[in-house]
């Protein structure tokens, strides 16, 4: 496996080094299992916690002062419901029962029990029909 050099993997080694020799005094060999198994769950502990810290840092930006607040065309989107409404309405009886669940906002695992279907299937449908709604939509454009 190809690791780049002056990564952040280098931080991460060393620091998994700091943690193992912090706490090497605290392996108790009658109550802990091997010393490299010992070793192992530091390493990975340390790595663990490194990752949560890590998604926890915000990168901040410098905004623009000129930036201006959109406002939404609610022309368009009645418009662009239509649309949909209308693609949705092509739809098969199933599909259209799957998709307006979908966009309900309900579970997976429900609209499975609902349809008697497995839940793998409900995400595999979807997205064909997503797919299908897609080149609906686009064929009312052109």
């Amino acid at each position: 496996m190809y690791i780049p050099k002056n990564e952040p993997y280098d931080d991460l080694f060393q620091e998994i080094l700091l943690q193992i020799w912090k706490s090497h005094q605290s392996y108790d060999p009658s109550r802990n299992a091997k010393f490299t198994t010992w070793m192992y769950r530091v390493a990975l502990n340390t790595a663990i916690n490194s990752l949560r810290k890590s998604k926890k840092k915000v990168n901040l930006v410098q905004m623009d002062q000129g930036l201006h607040v959109l406002e939404p065309d609610e022309d368009q989107l009645a418009s662009d419901l239509d649309q949909m409404h209308a693609a949705i309405d092509q739809l098969e009886k199933v599909e259209k029962g799957i998709i307006l669940l979908y966009l309900d906002s309900t579970p997976y695992k429900e609209i499975a029990e609902i349809m008697g279907i497995s839940e793998s299937n409900v995400g595999v449908r979807i997205n064909r029909i997503k797919k299908k709604l897609k080149s609906i939509m686009k064929s009312g454009y052109e």
